[in-house]
């Protein structure tokens, strides 16, 4: 055994294992990217569903607590920067009396390029529904 000699077998086998690891960890990257953009995406229709349920709740007749729920979703998913084409409201029920109910469903489909990644072709639809409890002190009927 002499002291200055290197074995050379390995050369260039750090190169070598980067170049296959590294697409891999890159595409598992972008996996955790997409992930947390969708569900960011699915939060901003549900708090959209919060938001309609509890203006739709506060109005005292139908025709004015649908306009005011779809007003507020269309408000809250602008503000939260998801873009619909188009924003779905549905008063699903509604009692408006002391101690009612207001069911709201809100959909939206979005371009899936605004969602996941910049470039990635198609649409995803995003569905949430909220109820919110009418007041009984503010109610009418």
């Amino acid at each position: 055994m002499s002291r200055g000699r290197v074995d050379r077998g390995d050369r260039g086998s750090v190169a070598t294992e980067m170049a296959i690891v590294a697409p891999v960890l890159f595409m598992l990257l972008m996996l955790v990217i997409f992930a947390g953009r969708v569900t960011d995406a699915q939060h901003q229709v549900l708090s959209a569903a919060h938001a309609a349920a509890r203006a739709a709740s506060l109005q005292g007749d139908e025709a004015t607590a649908g306009a005011a729920a779809q007003q507020a979703a269309e408000q809250n998913l602008k503000n939260g920067g998801l873009t619909c084409t188009p924003a779905d409201v549905d008063i699903t029920a509604i009692d408006l009396g002391p101690d009612g109910t207001v069911s709201v469903s809100v959909s939206c489909t979005a371009d899936v390029s605004n969602v996941a990644l910049p470039g990635v072709p198609g649409s995803q639809t995003f569905t949430a529904e909220s109820t919110e409890v009418v007041d009984r002190y503010r109610g009418t009927g």
